[in-house]
C-alpha cells in the first residue's frame, strides 16, 4: 500500500511545472528530517578589545586603562606596554545549517516471518519399564 502510494507521488512529481515544489512521499514526514537553513540567534554591535597588533583580545578582564596586563611568569619581563583599543564589531551568533537526513523506508526494512518455524521435535526417548507398568504406550 505504501509502495503504491509512493509510486503515485513519484509519478506526480515527474510531471510538475518548473516552479512547483515536489510532493513529499507518504513516509517522508514520518521518517525524514528536512534540511534546516542557517538561523540567526542574535545580531548586535559590540565593542571588542583588540591588541595594538590587531588581534582580538581573548581575555578582556586583563585590560586595565586600555593596557593589557601580562601575567608575570617570573622569567619574562615585558618592556613595552600592550595598548589595546575598543573596536565596534558586528557580533552574529547563529546555528549552522544542517543537511537533510533521510530515514530508511518501510519497504526496505526486513520483517520477521508472520508464522514462526515449527519447533524441532524432541529426540526419541527410550525407557525400560517393567511389563506390569500401566500405560505401556502414550501414542497409539
Amino acid at each position: 500500500m505504501v509502495t503504491a502510494a509512493d509510486a503515485a507521488v513519484d509519478a506526480a512529481n515527474s510531471n510538475l511545472p518548473a516552479d512547483a515544489s515536489p510532493l513529499p512521499t507518504v513516509e517522508a514526514p514520518l521518517r525524514d528530517h528536512p534540511a534546516q537553513p542557517r538561523r540567526i540567534v542574535s545580531d548586535t554591535i559590540q565593542g571588542i578589545w583588540h591588541h595594538q597588533g590587531g588581534a582580538r583580545v581573548i581575555d578582556p578582564s586583563r585590560i586595565v586603562n586600555g593596557k593589557y596586563q601580562h601575567r608575570s611568569s617570573g622569567a619574562v619581563h615585558h618592556l613595552t606596554a600592550d595598548h589595546c583599543k575598543l573596536v565596534d564589531k558586528r557580533v552574529v551568533v547563529s546555528v549552522p545549517a544542517t543537511p537533510a537526513a533521510i530515514g530508511p523506508r518501510l519497504a526496505s526494512t526486513p520483517l520477521p516471518p508472520l508464522k514462526l518455524e515449527a519447533p524441532k521435535p524432541p529426540p526419541e526417548k527410550t525407557e525400560y519399564l517393567s511389563p506390569e507398568t500401566a500405560g505401556r504406550s502414550e501414542a497409539a
